[in-house]
C-alpha cells in the first residue's frame, strides 16, 4: 500500500472515529468546536443543536459523502463546555 493511500485510509478511519465521538461526547472548551463526518448521502443537510436550539446554518454533505461544521462560542445555541451537541 502506498503512503498516500495509507494516509487516506488513516484519515477516513480518524474521521469515522470522530463522527462517532461527536454523537456521544460533550463539547470541550475552546471554540470553535469542529465536527465532521464521512459516509453520508451526498447533498444531505447536517445540522447541530444544543438543548433543541440550532447552532447555526446546516452544512451540505459533499459529493464524496463528507461534511465539516464549526460551532463558534457566539453561535445561537450558546455552547458551553460539557454541552452535548
Amino acid at each position: 500500500m502506498t503512503s498516500t493511500r495509507l494516509a487516506g485510509v488513516a484519515a477516513a478511519v480518524a474521521a469515522a472515529v470522530v463522527l462517532l465521538g461527536v454523537l456521544v461526547q460533550p463539547a470541550s472548551a475552546g471554540a470553535p468546536y469542529t465536527a465532521y463526518g464521512v459516509g453520508q448521502k451526498p447533498g444531505a443537510m447536517i445540522g447541530a443543536s444544543i438543548g433543541g436550539v440550532s447552532c447555526g446554518t446546516a452544512v451540505v454533505v459533499t459529493a464524496q459523502g463528507n461534511w465539516l461544521m464549526s460551532i463558534a462560542e457566539n453561535s445561537p445555541c450558546a455552547p458551553k463546555e460539557r454541552d452535548v451537541v
